[in-house]
């Protein structure tokens, strides 16, 4: 799986994390993102600037500089309920969401 973490218009991470695969063939990853998705939207009282896509077994998170706090509590709000081969996951998720550092593409604005 390829992970996206796109904040602000500046890209946190595009790094393989690797596969993890359910019985089912999927990614138990893209379940609890949806799920997180959800949540980080009702905490921030909207729909965008907070998304998550899972596509062809790789994930992105765009963000909205002011959902950063949303998708972390979001995230934290959810870690007791996830089993613990995805907790670490999402841990780093919320870590890079918060403090990773955004890189401006050239000719961005």
């Amino acid at each position: 799986m390829w992970l996206e973490i796109i904040v602000g218009g500046g890209i946190v991470t595009f790094s393989n994390v690797g596969m993890l695969l359910n019985e089912m063939g999927k990614d138990p990853r893209c379940e609890w993102a949806a799920r997180i998705e959800e949540r980080a939207q009702k905490v921030c009282g909207r729909k965008e600037g907070v998304r998550f896509g899972c596509r062809s077994g790789d994930m992105s998170i765009w963000l909205n500089e002011d959902a950063v706090l949303p998708v972390v509590r979001a995230i934290n709000e959810a870690l007791p309920d996830m089993p613990d081969y995805v907790k670490g996951f999402f841990q780093r998720v919320a870590y890079l969401v918060e403090n990773g550092e955004r890189v401006r593409l050239i000719g961005s604005s």
